[in-house]
């Protein structure tokens, strides 16, 4: 890739994080001054604990690593620091480069302060994560997600165009936190394969795919049903439209989803099948390999 091409990518990158920026009131920086302590416990509120402590993001980023807060840019300044112009914290994330060295950085947490009602953020933080990884020479971000969490699903795989590498059972054990407690860690680990274009919210998606054969569906009652395995090219995976609700209100019913997919997908995955898309009544959408 030459310097020209490359200088190219980094400023459509800047282009697209500050365009979504602006549009949802946001910034996003490195972490500095108290951000580290402020970050911590949004996320602990988040999860009910901490996933990081604040010690390892001041570390993170004095060694020239990832760790940013967004923050709200319409507010006026938080009421509790009147005096020192900060606004408040509305998001954060972290990542550490991984390997191949010098082309991956791997998002190890990401999180936005519930109760907002403005959504983007979480998008604004990955996109200054991929421009910021771009200015650097790094090309690949990856990162695990719950393939339950339909919201997810849509921006890694629609939105950001990212690929789901492999089907990770029980990656992390027992995760006693307040959204994951008693429901398994299963996780998917997708790549995100930086120069390739972001899907703006007003480019038009492409159809799914009405021909695939649905393997997995949810049932009348809400629970999964299986379909025996077809021998269709494509298949769609489906998962409930609210997966956390669903823990609050059927735990037993939440716990058979998990395991209905990781019966599904995890063999799909594990034989070389391809997830080349998501929509929310369908599911995911699983393509044989060609070749």
């Amino acid at each position: 890739m030459s310097d020209t091409h490359n200088a190219a990518i980094c400023a459509d990158a800047w282009a697209d994080y500050r365009a979504l920026t602006t549009r949802v009131g946001v910034d996003v920086r490195q972490v500095t001054g108290t951000d580290p302590w402020v970050a911590t416990a949004l996320l602990e509120e988040i999860w009910g604990t901490k996933p990081v402590e604040a010690a390892l993001l001041v570390a993170l980023e004095h060694g020239g690593g990832y760790a940013v807060v967004a923050v709200d840019a319409r507010a006026e300044p938080a009421a509790d620091r009147p005096n020192t112009g900060e606004h408040l914290v509305v998001g954060a994330a972290a990542g550490f480069f991984a390997t191949p060295l010098g082309v991956a950085l791997h998002s190890h947490v990401a999180g936005v302060r519930p109760g907002l009602g403005r959504p983007g953020i979480g998008r604004a933080l990955k996109l200054h994560q991929r421009a910021w990884c771009l200015d650097r020479g790094v090309t690949e971000v990856t990162w695990t997600f719950d393939p339950l969490v339909s919201r997810n699903a849509h921006i890694n795989i629609v939105r950001l165009g990212a690929q789901i590498d492999e089907y990770l059972v029980d990656f992390y054990g027992n995760m006693p936190d307040g959204i994951n407690a008693g429901q398994g860690s299963d996780r998917a680990l997708v790549r995100w394969h930086l120069d390739r274009p972001y899907v703006s919210d007003s480019a038009e998606l492409p159809a799914s795919h009405a021909g695939a054969a649905p393997v997995l569906v949810v049932a009348p009652d809400g629970s999964p049903q299986a379909n025996p395995t077809s021998a269709s090219a494509a298949v769609t995976l489906a998962i409930p439209r609210d997966i956390e609700g669903l823990r609050a209100t059927n735990p037993a019913q939440a716990s058979a989803w998990r395991t209905a997919l990781r019966d599904a997908m995890a063999p799909l995955l594990g034989d070389g099948w391809r997830v080349t898309g998501f929509e929310p009544q369908t599911g995911y959408l699983v393509e044989r390999p060609t070749s």
